[in-house]
């Protein structure tokens, strides 16, 4: 054994050594490409060795574990090139099991199918894995979640369930929806805000508005990271510039208290409209002050009441509160 493994120390002689004797039925196909990714020469020495101890198990009912076991550690660790390493692996082993005689070719085959299997299994667990944190920790305002995800509350998140589907399909596909949803999980389950502000970041720097919001709030409130009114405006006007409603809406708030903005209520009343145009329910009610105060628009009592019963159709208990108080005060009439 030692003496098999010491041959993968020397990767030119060992790639120029195989031959295909005793192997007439197995194909390895041509070397992976690794062009377009960083896996170096390193990598490949390494993942010989790996071949080389996954050829000692061909026969065995250990080798299909240990190929499921060498695959996970490749995803979990190389990032974007973890592809061309497992590409890399599958032909090194397929190489290191056809070039030894000492293995019956029943077995040299059943290794090259096995990590064939160990792919078709982990991509249906990816599949799995991403459908599942889609399903745990999407939030309904997210316009990008999969067709037929409802979305859940934030309040809602079971954050055990959603944080350990969606460390997996953030493992193992790069999304900024998916690391946005592991932070909506993490953030939820009070269990590492910093770790959910970096995850924010991650997907907000990709543009997506969604993360872009959520980390604005953090900003707001301080939380995970150093608190920063400006920073908070400035990551809601980016969320808000892309139609993102709860952004406009935050946005909205921190205009109308001056904080790292300036007041204006014709602003607070155009932000407010822009998201209470696409039905965000918080943004219907605040309008709906605004037109009952004469802020920023002309005062209508009937407006008023339009927008405070399309908040409080949809749950809204201030929206209602309101809404009965002017009804009350003798400036509106009842349903």
């Amino acid at each position: 054994m030692i003496g098999r493994s010491l041959r993968a120390l020397a990767l030119p002689c060992y790639l120029a050594s195989v031959a295909p004797a005793h192997s007439k039925d197995i194909s390895c196909g041509q070397e992976p490409s690794s062009s377009s990714t960083s896996i170096t020469e390193a990598d490949k020495r390494s993942l010989l060795l790996k071949a080389d101890m996954l050829s000692e198990l061909a026969g065995t009912d250990e080798l299909a574990r240990q190929i499921d076991a060498t695959r996970q550690e490749i995803y979990q660790g190389r990032g974007k090139a973890a592809a061309a390493n497992d590409a890399y692996l599958a032909y090194f082993l397929c190489l290191a099991v056809k070039r030894d005689a000492s293995i019956p070719e029943a077995d040299k085959a059943a290794a090259v199918q096995g990590y064939a299997d160990s792919v078709l299994r982990t991509n249906s667990l990816r599949s799995s894995a991403v459908q599942d944190c889609d399903s745990f920790a999407s939030s309904p305002d997210d316009l990008t979640r999969p067709a037929g995800t409802p979305g859940i509350p934030f309040d809602q998140i079971e954050t055990e369930r959603a944080e350990a589907a969606c460390r997996l399909a953030v493992g193992e596909q790069t999304s900024p929806r998916l690391q946005y949803e592991l932070a909506r999980a993490l953030e939820a389950g009070h269990k590492s805000v910093t770790e959910a502000a970096h995850l924010y970041r991650l997907a907000a720097d990709e543009g997506f508005a969604p993360a872009q919001s959520n980390l604005g709030l953090l900003y707001e409130n301080g939380a995970g990271v150093d608190q920063s009114y400006q920073e908070a405006v400035r990551f809601y006007r980016l969320a808000s510039d892309q139609g993102f409603a709860p952004a406009q809406f935050r946005l909205a708030l921190l205009v109308e208290q001056g904080h790292g903005v300036e007041h204006s209520d014709a602003e607070i009343v155009r932000l407010l409209r822009l998201a209470s145009d696409q039905g965000f329910t918080p943004a219907q009610g605040a309008l709906g002050l605004m037109y009952e105060q004469g802020r920023g628009v002309a005062q209508s009592d009937a407006e008023a009441l339009r927008l405070y019963r399309l908040a409080a159709d949809k749950g809204s208990t201030a929206a209602r509160e309101h809404l009965d108080a002017l009804i009350a005060s003798g400036r509106g009439s009842s349903p």
